[in-house]
């Protein structure tokens, strides 16, 4: 998901909890529901006619999106008008009728993802401190979901004078309030306190009984890190990892055990810009997370002293590698089911505080 923010803008930043997916509502105006095929004919034109019985009726909270019904537009407004801040209205369709269904069906495949009944619920709104901002990471043993506060934007304060924060909530009372639509103030949103604290933390992933979340860093001297995280009180951020006292060619012998506060905060001793996401990759079980330049963007870090990189830490030898570069800003990274391929966002349109370039990249 591109997941920076632009507090010049006063973003209204809501959290949305829905059964297994997050979304902006949307559904067809009267006008377009006398034109729109049935969903049979969409998934023939896709798929050469083979109908799944399951995929044959429209879930409630969802809606056809055709590609058909804006290819072609009478009158297609310029780049002042239609950008990368300004969100897309398919002819036929209002703000209105897009958020009365909130999933979009641009193709049928997205079915399998959505089952048969998903909804959309809004659960907390912070207004324009964007509280609920990424990290989003479920902890199955306490059936608790983690996520962080966006660290940099006016309104929240948080960035250089003052850490963003950790919160969590249940997933259990999420999901009792999951038939209503705005159900706002009946789920509780509680501060996860860390420590030592997590500075300005961005990105999340389960790991061994651990969440391990990236921290963008502090100003110059509190360099960003990948913290491990303790998901239950006292939520200790310090861990016990081995560490290799004989190394030989194709053998490592790891046979001490030391504690650290943090897995990684440097490449060779230069400091990260400002990490942003991690994923663990279950084939080789090495952790891997992008580094950019948005704290600089939204000035809680000094300029950049290295390129933005996708990151490998090999949990065992604590070798940090880079394994992808050329992006302008690589953003989340996640893996594919069978750990062979990594998904990794660029949002290079976004500057944060400088605003955007709509030619910049917005591409996985």
């Amino acid at each position: 998901m591109p997941q920076e923010n632009a507090t010049s803008l006063n973003t209204l930043w809501i959290l949305a909890v829905a059964a297994a997916a997050f979304a902006i509502g949307v559904a067809t105006s009267d006008a377009v529901r006398d034109t729109v095929f049935d969903i049979r004919d969409v998934i023939m034109a896709y798929k050469g006619g083979n109908i799944p019985h399951a995929l044959t009726e429209l879930p409630s909270q969802a809606q056809l999106i055709y590609p058909s019904a804006f290819a072609a537009m009478p009158v297609v407004p310029p780049e002042n008008v239609a950008n990368v801040t300004s969100i897309f209205i398919p002819p036929g369709f209002t703000m209105e009728s897009l958020r009365e269904r909130p999933f979009h069906i641009y193709h049928p495949d997205f079915m399998d993802i959505l089952g048969p009944s998903p909804t959309l619920t809004l659960i907390a709104d912070s207004g324009t401190n964007p509280l609920f901002h990424e990290a989003v990471v479920w902890y199955p043993p306490t059936d608790e979901v983690f996520f962080a506060q966006s660290a940099g934007p006016l309104a929240a304060g948080t960035g250089l004078k003052k850490s963003s924060l950790i919160l969590k909530i249940s997933l259990a009372e999420a999901m009792a309030v999951s038939n209503e639509r705005d159900a706002i103030g009946k789920v509780q949103v509680h501060t996860v306190p860390t420590e030592p604290t997590v500075i300005n933390p961005n990105g999340g992933t389960n790991y061994k009984g651990t969440i391990l979340f990236t921290g963008e860093g502090m100003g110059p001297n509190i360099a960003p890190a990948l913290f491990a995280v303790n998901p239950i009180p006292p939520y200790n951020t310090t861990g016990e990892y081995y560490i290799s006292t004989q190394i030989f060619i194709g053998h490592c012998n790891f046979n001490r055990m030391s504690s650290f506060q943090v897995l990684v905060n440097n490449y060779f001793g230069r400091q990260f810009n400002s990490l942003n996401d991690v994923a663990v990759n279950f084939r080789n079980k090495h952790i891997y997370f992008t580094d950019t330049v948005y704290g600089y963007l939204q000035d809680f870090r000094p300029r950049p002293g290295l390129p933005n990189h996708v990151y490998r830490l090999d949990p065992l030898t604590k070798a940090v590698t880079v394994v992808a570069d050329e992006f302008v800003n690589c953003n989340g990274i996640t893996f594919s089911h069978d750990g062979r391929y990594a998904y990794i966002t660029d949002t290079g349109a976004g500057k944060a505080f400088r605003g955007y370039d709509n030619a910049g990249a917005s591409t996985m």
